[in-house]
């Protein structure tokens, strides 16, 4: 699953719209530096400071 969406429950200081990616999918092992390089390049597009996102291996979630 993919999405992108407004940010509508965010207020900024300039009063913009951000907008959200939200990812969830399942990855094999192997093909996992491929992962984090895209989480990688969209960090480097961020607007956010701090944690971007999830990573779940089994059942713990961990922030990344």
């Amino acid at each position: 699953m993919t999405a992108l969406v407004d940010a509508v429950d965010r207020e900024y200081p300039d009063g913009k719209t951000r907008s959200m990616l939200t990812i969830r999918n399942c990855v094999h092992e192997d093909e996992f530096g491929v992962v984090m390089e895209f989480v990688e390049w969209v960090a480097t597009h961020s607007t956010t400071r701090g944690w971007i996102g999830f990573l779940r291996y089994g059942d713990v979630p961990t922030r990344i």
